[in-house]
């Protein structure tokens, strides 16, 4: 890698800067193992990992400098890099390197990048708090004026219509919901709705009594609601259950529990 930086540096580098163009260089030529690999398992030496590094930033780019300031740079091998970087690519839009830099709105390029990516994982945990993206994501909104709320909410949906998991707990037993500052009712509203449409969502399957929602239902099965439920299929196979006298009712209401009370009756009756 040119100037003594290795890939995952660049990478690295890229998502705190908002650089789509540097990243996809930088992939340039690899495999898509080789690619997904990449971004699920580089991190930093805190143990962020890409999509950490994007989210806490809320994908900006540095904080910009004060008028008339000049970007300095060290002398590790990214930052020579990236000065190396910098300085070409301005050259080639015939700009001067030390120009000054100024405000930008923060942009959702690197996340919506990284997205995009086949097999890209959407809930890693960071080694220091075990937070997942989205959690990162919440922390830099509770840190940003009120007037960034607008875009961070946004955000946080983007990430969440991606795969992230909002019921994800850090190292502290915290969801993401209950990092975000009271007052951003808006934040806390969205990210209750994604919430409760994963607690609602469930594989369909076609039963004998019509169509039914099927749920994890953790180490006990799945579990099975509506019509399959009143059509004692409770474990989703498209037929009645034949022991089923310690089931529990996952219906919504009372006439649906009166109904499904009933057909185990019957079935009991039938066994007897």
């Amino acid at each position: 890698m040119r100037h003594g930086a290795s890939a995952k540096e660049i990478l690295i580098e890229a998502c705190r800067r908002n650089n789509v163009e540097l990243m996809q260089e930088t992939l340039e030529g690899k495999s898509e193992a080789e690619q997904a690999d990449l971004l699920n398992k580089t991190t930093t030496v805190m143990g962020n990992h890409l999509y950490h590094e994007a989210a806490a930033r809320g994908n900006c780019t540095s904080s910009p400098l004060p008028p008339g300031a000049l970007p300095t740079y060290n002398d590790t091998p990214i930052q020579h890099y990236y000065h190396y970087y910098d300085h070409h690519h301005h050259q080639n839009q015939n700009q001067n390197h030390h120009r000054p830099l100024t405000p930008t709105p923060p942009t959702d390029e690197i996340i919506d990048f990284l997205l995009d990516q086949e097999n890209f994982e959407c809930d890693p945990t960071n080694r220091l708090e075990g937070d997942t993206p989205l959690h990162s994501a919440v922390r830099w909104i509770n840190s940003e004026p009120e007037a960034q709320r607008e875009f961070g909410n946004a955000l946080v949906d983007m990430m969440l219509e991606a795969g992230s998991n909002p019921r994800a707990k850090n190292k502290g037993g915290l969801t993401a919901y209950q990092l975000v500052d009271p007052r951003n009712t808006g934040l806390r509203d969205l990210i209750q709705k994604h919430e409760y449409a994963m607690l609602n969502k469930g594989d369909f399957v076609q039963s004998a009594g019509g169509m039914a929602a099927v749920s994890g239902g953790g180490a006990g099965g799945p579990v099975v609601t509506g019509a399959a439920a009143l059509a004692g299929d409770l474990d989703g196979d498209g037929d009645a259950d034949e022991s089923d006298d310690d089931a529990e009712f996952s219906g919504s209401d009372d006439e649906e529990r009166a109904e499904w009370d009933r057909r185990r009756k019957e079935r009991a009756a039938r066994k007897a």
